[in-house]
């Protein structure tokens, strides 16, 4: 936990020196694509959401980032019913992968985790909850490997299923706050981000405190 602390500072040591300034700087090119952005929403709000779900469901198993789609719905469909469809995609994408792992493509998996860095894990039952909740809270680590490291290592599907799909929704609220706040950046909007992102903060620390009783 504590290279998460660390990263943590890193990014909002970045932010300040330097996504501010050049925000700064460049705030009138940044406006436009806001302008762009909200006009954009306005043509992907018209796509049948079975799209993103689908999409979500399947692109991320072979590393494509979930976190577009957690963006374009927000944009697409607003904040409530674009973190809907990315639970709904979610769910479906973090089954599909554990079933892969187990299947007979796991020989195939087992040589792509090794061939990025991602050694075979071994967790005995005591220790499911809490090494779900850390992999899943891993910075860096793809939607895709954090499946496969799991599902290959034989946790248990329901608590699996349950922990992935909750720390996964916490993720995409991140990021579909800061798209929504991003596009609109109507007060309502700010007020609304400010509020979701100090309420995931105190999950994630509850999360980390669950994790750390048991650390694998």
């Amino acid at each position: 936990m504590k290279f998460l602390y660390k990263f943590i500072i890193l990014l909002a040591i970045l932010v300040l020196v330097v996504v501010i300034p050049l925000l700064w700087v460049f705030r009138s090119e940044f406006l436009h694509l806001l302008h762009t952005l909200r006009l954009q929403a306005e043509a992907l709000g018209k796509i049948h959401p079975v799209f993103l779900i689908g999409a979500l469901a399947i692109l991320p198993a072979v590393g494509f980032p979930a976190a577009v789609f957690f963006v374009i719905g927000s944009i697409a469909y607003g904040i409530v019913w674009g973190l809907v469809f990315s639970a709904i995609g979610v769910a479906i994408n973090i089954s599909l992968c554990y079933w892969i792992a187990n299947s007979f493509l796991r020989k195939w998996i087992l040589h792509l985790l090794h061939k990025r860095g991602h050694a075979l894990i071994t967790i005995p039952p005591s220790e499911a909850r809490a090494t779900i909740i850390a992999v899943r809270l891993m910075p860096g680590v793809p939607l895709f490997a954090q499946n496969y490291i799991l599902g290959v290592a034989g946790v248990n599907f329901i608590q699996y299923f349950v922990y992935s799909l909750l720390i996964e929704i916490l993720w995409a609220v991140f990021f579909i706050l800061a798209a929504n706040t991003a596009v609109h950046h109507t007060t309502k909007s700010v007020i609304v981000a400010i509020l979701g992102l100090l309420s995931l903060a105190l999950f994630f620390k509850v999360f980390r405190h669950m994790a750390a009783k048991k650390k694998p």
